[in-house]
């Protein structure tokens, strides 16, 4: 289990690891030597998410939504043929609304959020775990763009919405995607530089009120598809992309003195306790 802060109740709460049981013993256990590199290549995930395409997986389904109290009010009305068809399912529009004020920095997705400072030397320490930008990014051309910036790191666990959005109106310079593994990205993983090892995509983006953000989308275990919309221009709020099954990342780089985050985000991060946010909520303000 892992605790984080709901700021929507304001009370601190523990979450199960969907497939603990497996994951624990994949890097922790007596066989994870031969295990974790079969459950964390690219192959395995394809099976898996083969089986969640069949109409047998449906039946998985309302287990699903009692255990992790998805709301389906949510979401629009659809019925399912089969699990991956319930993973991908389409939010209501007015059940994450946006604020108004546009100089209000918004989350790309449901997620977990923990924020770490770039220093100046372009290192950062993420989970007790060093990186550097060209280690995140797979190349060099980013690095002192934002050094002495911030890294937000939104994580995604099976019961989040998984499609996610731009946070600003501009425009996209640069997509490049980089090769890599596909380890979980929750504790049980914390040994492993995963936002080095696994598949990701990097994005460059220019935007009207926080500068160039660095949005990168990282792939994990059972979640090895990562579906960006060939958008070039993009509006704040509108859909990048969404990812297939499982849990997963998206690192948000923004550059030194460009957003004041909210107290509360800064506070838990402090003691190391993430933050759970929804899909379009204001997160900080322009600098």
């Amino acid at each position: 289990m892992s605790k984080i802060y709901d700021r929507k109740t304001g009370k601190c709460t523990e979450i199960t690891q969907y497939g603990g049981g497996m994951m624990q013993e994949a890097y922790h256990g007596k066989s994870s030597r031969f295990l974790l590199p079969v459950v964390t290549s690219r192959m395995y995930t394809r099976l898996w998410g083969w089986w969640q395409c069949t109409p047998f997986s449906c039946n998985k389904i309302p287990g699903f939504v009692k255990q992790y109290h998805v709301n389906m009010a949510d979401y629009e009305t659809q019925v399912f043929r089969n699990f991956d068809e319930f993973f991908v399912r389409r939010i209501r529009e007015d059940a994450r609304p946006m604020p108004f004020d546009p100089y209000r920095l918004i989350a790309p997705a449901d997620s977990k959020l923990l924020v770490y400072p770039v220093r100046e030397d372009m290192r950062l320490n993420i989970k007790g775990l060093e990186y550097t930008l060209e280690e995140l990014t797979g190349s060099r051309r980013f690095s002192k763009m934002f050094a002495g910036g911030q890294c937000l790191v939104f994580r995604l666990t099976m019961d989040d919405y998984h499609h996610y959005c731009f946070p600003d109106d501009g425009w996209q310079k640069l997509r490049r995607t980089v090769p890599g593994r596909l380890h979980t990205v929750s504790p049980y993983s914390s040994e492993k530089k995963v936002y080095q090892e696994n598949f990701r995509v990097v994005n460059l983006l220019e935007t009207k009120h926080f500068g160039k953000i660095l949005m990168i989308e990282v792939g994990a275990l059972f979640a090895g598809r990562i579906c960006n919309h060939p958008v070039q221009c993009f509006r704040r709020g509108e859909e990048k992309g969404y990812f297939r099954l499982g849990g997963s990342s998206i690192l948000m780089l923004l550059q030194k003195d460009a957003v004041q985050l909210d107290e509360d985000i800064l506070e838990y991060t402090e003691k190391g306790i993430e933050v759970k946010l929804r899909y379009r909520e204001d997160i900080g303000t322009s600098v």
